[in-house]
């Protein structure tokens, strides 16, 4: 079961929720595993919320560390959950998949988008572009820093 990082609005400013920041998730992680007994419970990171939190990606995803178990990839502009198409919004994506390999992730590539704004015929195009970019990231995954 992961756990992923959440934001609240209130009086029209975005604020951390549940899990918001790297070490408060660190600690709900490590405590239900430890009530488990074992490693049952990880880490879901949302690229777009963590990027509408002002987080540094880079920092937040090197304190998850081996916590991270699964990706919910998407870009906005900073200020809304647009679940946009990587490298279309504000994200960083060299250094997140960078950070993404420093700490081993070897799991899915996967990403959170809104795809409805494109017109049905362009779809297919719009699936090969992100199915690109996931390779990508995953083929930086796999690099080493030499």
């Amino acid at each position: 079961m992961c756990i992923e990082n959440l934001f609240t609005e209130r009086a029209r400013k975005i604020i951390e929720d549940v899990c918001g920041s790297a070490e408060e998730a660190c600690r709900y992680i490590d405590t239900l595993n430890e009530m488990a007994g074992e490693k049952r419970f990880g880490f879901c990171l949302d690229t777009g919320h963590s990027l509408m939190l002002g987080k540094d990606m880079r920092n937040f995803i090197h304190t998850i560390g081996p916590r991270l178990k699964a990706l919910h990839l998407n870009d906005n502009d900073g200020n809304d959950d647009l679940h946009t198409l990587p490298y279309t919004g504000k994200l960083d994506w060299e250094r997140t998949a960078n950070a993404l390999r420093d700490v081993g992730y070897r799991n899915t590539v996967n990403f959170e988008l809104g795809l409805g704004q494109f017109p049905a015929q362009t779809r297919p195009a719009v699936l090969q572009y992100i199915a690109s970019i996931g390779k990508y990231i995953a083929d930086k995954l796999e690099k080493t820093n030499s």
